[in-house]
C-alpha cells in the first residue's frame, strides 16, 4: 500500500522535474556522485586539494546542488539507514536539498524513530 500510495503521489505532482526511486538505488547514486566529483576533484588539483567547512568544497553539497538543479521532488521508496557513514552522509544531503526547496517524500517499513535504529551518533 505505502509504495503504492507513493506512485499515486508521484505521477499526479504538478511538476516535470521529479524523480521516485528505491532507497539502495538512491544511495547507490549519491554514493557512485560523490566517488565521481572526488575523483575530478583529485584529478585537477592533485592531493593538496582537501575538503574543509565551505560549501563550494564539500563533494556532498555540491552533489545535493546538482541534484536540486535536476528536480524538485524527490520520491524514495522503502527508506531506511543502516551505516553510520551513510546516515552522516544524508544529513548533509538532505539538509541542502532541504534548503534548496527540494521536497523529499519517502515510504518506509520502520516508524520514523526506528528508521536509524540503535544507530551510533543519533545526533547526527
Amino acid at each position: 500500500g505505502k509504495s503504492m500510495m507513493l506512485n499515486v503521489f508521484y505521477e499526479h505532482a504538478p511538476t516535470h522535474k521529479k524523480r521516485r526511486l528505491h532507497f539502495h538505488s538512491f544511495l547507490q547514486e549519491i554514493h557512485q556522485r560523490i566517488h565521481i566529483l572526488n575523483k575530478q576533484l583529485l584529478d585537477e588539483h592533485g592531493r593538496s586539494y582537501h575538503v574543509d567547512t565551505d560549501k563550494s568544497r564539500n563533494p556532498i553539497i555540491r552533489i545535493a546542488q546538482q541534484v536540486s538543479e535536476e528536480i524538485t521532488l524527490l520520491c524514495i521508496d522503502e527508506f531506511q539507514v543502516t551505516d553510520i557513514a551513510d546516515a552522516m552522509i544524508l544529513n548533509q544531503f538532505f539538509g541542502e536539498l532541504w534548503r534548496q526547496g527540494v521536497i523529499v517524500a519517502a515510504t518506509s517499513n520502520r516508524p520514523p524513530d526506528a528508521l536509524y535504529e540503535g544507530g551510533l551518533n543519533r545526533e547526527y
